[in-house]
This record gives structure tokens, sequence and C-alpha cells, in this order.
């Protein structure tokens, strides 16, 4: 049944795709139409090796095709001669022009695990543009900053170290190393975290935080703390845990996975045991944002929540730690005493929707938890929560993102099609699991069922 679902969704995945034959970043899953004209290049790795993957295990050839020439050919008409990524050739011929690094980390991300499905070289050498790019443009204090702007051939990077694109690009790289063996990944996985694992944030509060140049005047950070929070965003005193923090705590694993280093495992209990001083609500789910100036803490939804709870799950596993498999266990917990008659749990305590994405990633977690401490409910409560998904999002050509919580009506019949390719991910994962798989016997499997 999982597999003829995810045929389905390939299918719809074609019928949003630009009369070129690359994939939009919007389709309209009630009329089966593509809305716009956006690549999905950025959010390739919440797609392309998902499919891959499908053809692989189905024996469909098309989809191999298909997903690689997504990848290769996307890149074609849209990674400048400098490696960076601007969506097609005329805007990266702008005199003035930006390249926002922040939206990239799926594509590193995505690049290196369609590079360990497919091994074609075109891949590599993509991943590898990219980096060059990012290391002579888009660093601050020798971090990865939030982007560039170019004003002729003048480079003005963004004056802000940033952790998640941090994590995404160092743990990328190591799933690189493993796969070949080249030193240079390694280094520069490692020049990454140690520079983040210095900051004063972390030696203060075992957390992380946005930070500017350090040869920049105090009043830099005053200003750019003003202008996120005018807009709505955390501030520059807050830690951001989905995406931030734990996307670090994911490149420090994969890190010490791959070297063994002890001062690696020393600095993610550190970071566990804050979390659940600081970020653990009453009733164990997490706060997402904690500001480490006054301690105020808000942000309590599913949709960030289940990476934090993936991340104290690979934490058990690695270092065979209780505390974080209790974590893990007990935010799970809570969260299930939230569903509905249906198995759906809405994606906050005020908020009138339920979201396919977290839900199936939530889903996921559970089947991991229920191979740890061997909790059949948990496995019993993820194939019911995973198969009501299926049932309740569904619509004529794919599936909807969000319904109300209470009339179970579809938010919207417009769709980011990277939703569509993580649900192929959560049908591959359940299909497996329901043969006899499981999930943290090997890497390989952890990398398919992780969220990023």
């Amino acid at each position: 049944m999982f597999l003829k679902i995810a045929n389905f969704v390939v299918d719809c995945l074609y019928r949003y795709c630009r009369a070129d034959g690359l994939l939009c970043a919007v389709g309209d899953c009630g009329a089966g139409k593509k809305v716009g004209n956006h690549l999905c290049i950025d959010e390739l790795g919440d797609f392309a090796q998902y499919v891959s993957i499908l053809g692989r295990i189905t024996g469909n050839d098309d989809y191999l095709r298909w997903a690689l020439d997504q990848a290769l050919r996307g890149l074609s008409v849209s990674q400048a001669s400098d490696g960076l990524i601007y969506h097609d050739k005329g805007s990266a011929q702008k005199a003035i022009k930006f390249f926002p690094l922040i939206r990239y980390g799926d594509t590193f991300w995505g690049l290196s695990e369609m590079y360990r499905v497919q091994r074609e070289e075109g891949l590599k050498e993509a991943f590898d543009r990219l980096i060059g790019g990012t290391f002579k443009f888009c660093l601050v204090n020798g971090l990865p900053s939030y982007g560039c702007f170019f004003i002729g051939k003048k480079a003005i990077t963004l004056p802000i170290a940033e952790v998640m694109t941090s994590g995404y690009l160092a743990e990328s790289a190591v799933n690189m190393y493993l796969l070949t063996r080249q030193d240079n990944y390694l280094d520069l996985a490692k020049r990454i975290t140690e520079k983040w694992l210095a900051t004063q944030s972390f030696k203060v509060h075992s957390m992380f935080l946005r930070h500017c140049r350090t040869d920049w005047p105090w009043i830099s950070k005053g200003i750019f703390d003003l202008q996120f929070r005018l807009r709505g965003r955390p501030g520059m005193n807050e830690t951001i845990l989905v995406k931030g923090d734990t996307y670090l705590i994911f490149s420090i694993l994969a890190l010490y996975r791959a070297s063994s280093d002890r001062k690696l495992a020393r600095a993610v209990i550190r970071w566990r045991e804050a979390v659940a001083t600081r970020a653990t609500t009453p009733d164990g789910r997490f706060f997402n944002s904690i500001n480490l100036k006054n301690n105020k803490k808000y942000s309590v939804r599913l949709e960030e929540n289940h990476s934090i709870i993936e991340a104290m799950i690979d934490i058990a596993v690695d270092f065979n730690d209780e505390e974080s498999l209790k974590l893990a266990e007990r935010a799970c917990d809570s969260w299930l005493s939230r569903a509905d008659r249906n198995m759906l749990i809405p994606n906050s305590d005020d908020e009138p929707f339920v979201r396919l994405d977290p839900l199936l990633d939530f889903s996921v977690n559970l089947l991991k938890l229920s191979e740890l401490n061997r909790r059949e409910n948990f496995r019993e409560r993820a194939f019911e929560i995973f198969n009501s998904a299926l049932k309740h999002f569904r619509l004529p050509y794919g599936f909807s993102e969000a319904i109300h919580k209470d009339t179970l009506s579809p938010a919207s019949s417009l769709v980011k099609t990277k939703f569509l390719g993580l649900l192929i991910k959560g049908l591959l994962i359940f299909h497996f699991v329901n043969k006899g798989g499981t999930i943290l016997s090997k890497l390989e499997n952890r990398l398919l069922a992780s969220d990023r």
C-alpha cells in the first residue's frame, strides 16, 4: 500500500514541473497544476533522494533518471560560475544581486544525499563548487553567514554568523567524507564545529547564538537585534533550537561518529543538559526559543519539537544516554496526549490546524523509540497517526499541507512541492518498517529517516 501511494505522489510531482521538466516550488493539489515557475532547487534535499530510493527499490529507472535530472539540470540553470545559486542564470548576471545562503542548507544536504544514493560525479562537483563559493564570499568570523550582496564585482557579506546553515553544511561535509574518504570534507566540518563550540554563548550557556563580526562595534549587535524583532523574528540574544541548535548538534554527532572525538561527546551532553534545564515545559515538551539574557522562552509547536525529539533520540543511540531517551519519551507522551479520536495532533495548543509534515516526522520518531525502548504502543501509535494522515490530508492530485483540526477540511489546496517529497520519505520508512526493517540498525537507514 505505501509504495502504491508513493508512486501516486511521484506522478503528482511530474504534474508540477515547468515546460522544461524542472520541478516548481508550488503546486495546486486540487487542480493538479503548477503555480508559478519558481524552481525547487533550494529544497533539493526534501525530494530528490527519496524519489531516487523509491526508484531503486521498485526497479523504476525513470524515477532515478528524473531525480538526477532535477539535481544536475536544475543546477545547470541556477548555479553560477562562482558556485553560488540564483535560481536562473539571468539573476546571476545582474549588477546588484543577493545570494541568501540561509536558504540553501537543503541544497547542501540534497547534493550529499543524492551522491550517496546515485554516486554521480556531477553531484559531487556541484557540492564542491557551492562549498567553494560559500567559503569565498559568505563567511563571518570563519563561519557561514546569512548570505552575501554583490554590487558589481564587490561582495558584501551579511555580518552575522548563522547556526542552522553551519549545521547543514558541516553535517553534509561529514557525510561526503564518509562517502569519499577525502579529508578536506572532515577538516571543513571540524573547523565549523570547533568555532561554534568556542563561542561565548556555548561556553557560558551550552547553547548557540547568532553573532556579529567580532571586529564590528558593539552597537551593531543592537541594530541587528532591533531589525529582527521588528520583523517578528527571534532577537540576537535568543537561541533557536529549530532550525538552529539542533542542526548544529546533528553535525557534531555526525563528526563524532566519524572521528570518535570525546570532547564532541562532552559538548553534546552539555547541550542536552541545557535543553533539559532551560527549554523543557512542565509537561515535558520543549520551548523552541530561549532568550539567554532574560530567560524568556516561548513557542511550543510540533513542527519544531519533532526535531528536538530526533536529536535526543540520536544522542541516546550514539552515547547510550538514558537521560536523552527519557526526554524524548516524555515529550512524545505529552504530544500523544493531545491526539484526537483520529490520532491527529494539532501543531500547537492554540493553533487551529493539524500539519502534515510535523505529524509524519513525529510518527517516525515514535518508530525509532519503539526500537530503543520496546514500547509497542509507540509503534502502534506511529502507524495509526501515519495512516490517519494519509486518509485525511488526501487531495485529488496530492496532499494538503494542513487541515482544520475541527472540520478536517484542507486549509488550502496550494502545497509546497517539497512536502510531497517529504511524504515519499515517510512512505518509504513505513514500508520498510512494515516489512520488518529497523531504522536504527544502519547509518544509511538513519539518514533516510532524518529530518533536515
